[in-house]
């Protein structure tokens, strides 16, 4: 029976210990550790999440099991724990970032949801991590973290510089 180490970042005696927990964890009846969208993006109970870019119905579908209380909205302009911007390409989010710290809470958290595989259709400019990262400099802006959403989509966490 194999187990897979899900952080290939960690340091060699991290990998051992989350490698020997799975196994104690399974071993015991448990299942592997499987992480919802929603919990690899930090999304805690309460939280108002606005969404710009794809329907709430679409979104909540691909966050998985939430945390009693949480709120997922269209992007509206008020302060939201978090808000995700999904973009299909470079022209599509240029846009969405103008004024969106405005709209994130104190200690809130910004996420880029772009399509895996850099071409989207009809896209004359790939989006893909390294193009993100220079449309997020142009705006004073930062990719810190990168999670997988599904197969379909990549998610980078962006914080202002």
């Amino acid at each position: 029976m194999s187990y897979s180490v899900r952080n290939c970042s960690r340091s060699g005696r991290e990998r051992d210990f989350v490698a020997r927990f799975e196994a104690v964890n399974y071993a015991k009846g448990g299942s592997p550790r499987m992480s919802t969208v929603a919990q690899k993006l930090g999304i805690k109970a309460e939280f108002r999440i606005a969404v710009d870019g794809m329907s709430v119905p679409a979104t909540v579908r691909l966050l998985g099991e939430l945390p009693e209380g949480v709120v997922v909205a269209g992007r509206h302009g008020s302060p939201a724990d978090q808000v995700i911007l999904v973009a299909d390409g470079l022209a599509d989010l240029a846009p969405k970032l103008v004024g969106v710290w405005d709209e994130i809470a104190n200690g809130g958290r910004l996420w880029v949801w772009y399509r895996k595989g850099a071409k989207a259709q009809g896209s004359a400019v790939p989006l893909h991590r390294d193009t993100l990262q220079a449309l997020l400099a142009e705006h004073g802006m930062d990719g810190v973290t990168l999670i997988s959403v599904d197969d379909t989509w990549s998610s980078m966490r962006v914080r202002q510089v």
